[in-house]
């Protein structure tokens, strides 16, 4: 549900900067605590133990909703008490509560200056204490309310009536800028989705890569295929070391989790993923050794399986043309290193001009 937030006093934000709905964590950290033998509840995304900020306080100006936007399971607690503290995997973690805001409707103003409206939304902690203006002359990156740092600004605003409306917080995505109800999945990633509900039909067991150059691509087909019933994860260049062993260690152990998403240049070296035997290629790549090296992170040493490799090309588009040109670039390959005369033979004076930028 992170790909779909509601108003922000109905959001709940973790350490990794991944939000969903109050409802939708709390529920799945109880259902965490039935699980034997585990450690505690982990972030649904990327597995990294969940610690959460329940009350995003400041991002609304209506108190009443602030205080019924945290009980737990029909315990309520008193207003100005802040949330409890635990200390395990599964911890519910929030600063201290902020002051309610003032009965006005009108937006509270910055703590600094006392003339802008408060706009600057701080994640993790979720304090809006100051304006933008403010918070970009700040000496230290941390929040003025409880000191905690400050790893992310948002731009927010005060006023009634973008209350009732989504409040982008957490990572930013392209789906955070779509209307998902009326968006319309692309050929390409339907072509995928259907390899994917084959490769589960045929072979219960298999995992796939799929490799994409963008992400943006890799976002909309992470939606896709969680709006049809599978289990994703992805790996990015932008996740730290911690985030990256978490995804890796769960596509690995866990059987219910299918597919994983990759950048080309993130995962295209250096890894070992014999648990899967499927890999999927969404576009070409000038070099086709890169993509070799993509597909060889699954056909690796202790590969028991077949290991099955797929490309996607666009008809009639600049992909068709990439793809002859990686061909051309192997036959020089081939006739060079592996001395294949033949390979050559096939190359015309033009390809080669091409090849060299004669």
């Amino acid at each position: 549900c992170h790909m779909d937030i509601l108003p922000a006093k109905q959001c709940a934000i973790a350490a990794c900067r991944h939000a969903f709905h109050k409802e939708c964590i709390l529920e799945h950290i109880e259902q965490s605590k039935e699980v034997p033998d585990a450690d505690g509840a982990t972030c649904p995304t990327c597995f990294q133990p969940l610690t959460l900020t329940l009350d995003i306080r400041g991002a609304d100006t209506d108190s009443d909703d602030e205080e019924e936007s945290t009980p737990r399971r029909g315990q309520g607690r008193k207003a100005g008490k802040p949330p409890k503290k635990k200390t395990k995997g599964g911890a519910l973690a929030a600063t201290p509560a902020a002051p309610p805001p003032p009965p006005t409707t009108a937006a509270p103003e910055c703590m600094a200056c006392f003339e802008r409206p408060r706009d600057a939304l701080y994640l993790p902690c979720g304090h809006v204490v100051l304006c933008m203006e403010c918070t970009a002359k700040l000496a230290s990156k941390q929040c003025p309310l409880c000191r905690q740092r400050i790893e992310r600004v948002v731009k927010t605003k005060q006023d009634g009536a973008e209350a009732s409306r989504a409040l982008t917080v957490g990572r930013n995505t392209i789906l955070q800028k779509l209307n998902m109800s009326k968006w319309q999945s692309s050929s390409k990633i339907e072509a995928l989705a259907q390899a994917i509900d084959k490769m589960v039909a045929e072979d219960p067991t298999g995992k796939a890569i799929v490799f994409s150059q963008y992400r943006t691509m890799i976002d909309l087909v992470e939606w896709r295929l969680k709006q049809g019933g599978l289990q994703v994860v992805k790996l990015l260049g932008y996740m730290p070391l911690t985030e990256r062993r978490s995804v890796l260690a769960a596509f690995k152990s866990k059987p219910e989790i299918k597919v994983i998403l990759m950048s080309l240049k993130t995962g295209g070296e250096g890894l070992n993923l014999q648990e899967a035997n499927y890999v999927f290629l969404l576009e070409p790549w000038w070099n086709p050794a890169v993509e070799m090296q993509a597909v060889h992170r699954a056909y690796r040493i202790g590969q028991r399986k077949p290991v099955y490799a797929t490309r996607f090309i666009t008809k009639d588009s600049i992909e068709e043309k990439m793809y002859q040109l990686q061909q051309k670039k192997q036959l020089v390959f081939e006739g060079t290193v592996d001395a294949k005369h033949a390979a050559l033979s096939k190359l015309t004076q033009e390809d080669l001009a091409f090849l060299f930028h004669c």
